[in-house]
């Protein structure tokens, strides 16, 4: 009596399989690509919160050094689009700076001015481009 080895006898994926199979990656990539797209616009969000962050930091440690030393030292942001050079490796290309905000996602800081005694604080803006 002769033994068939029944795996021998196999050389391939049914076309069944092959259709079950692209059926359920069509499923997965259905479902994973608005994910994904959701994913990008909170990470742009997450980055405009944190630059906005940073720059409110900054301009908070610029206004106490120079009220510290007596006005000799700190940077003299006059404006809102002088705060970049409160954040070292501002990207500019990436991000707009200003008093008002056009683009979304937008995120708002305070800046205290250094000099400005009238009006030492203003309401300022960041935006992805």
């Amino acid at each position: 009596m002769k033994k068939t080895n029944p795996v021998a006898n196999q050389h391939g994926f049914t076309l069944i399989e092959i259709i079950a199979v692209l059926i359920i990656l069509g499923i997965l990539a259905a479902v994973a690509v608005p994910k994904y797209v959701d994913l990008t616009e909170e990470a742009d969000e997450a980055a405009v919160n944190a630059q906005a962050s940073s720059l409110s930091s900054g301009s908070a440690m610029n206004f106490a050094k120079y009220k510290l030393t007596g006005g000799t030292d700190g940077i003299d942001v006059t404006g809102c689009t002088g705060a970049a050079s409160l954040v070292e490796d501002w990207d500019g290309e990436r991000f707009d700076l200003g008093s008002s905000s056009t683009n979304s996602p937008f995120a708002k800081f305070t800046l205290l001015k250094t000099t400005d005694t009238t009006n030492p604080t203003e309401e300022c803006y960041v935006s992805a481009q």
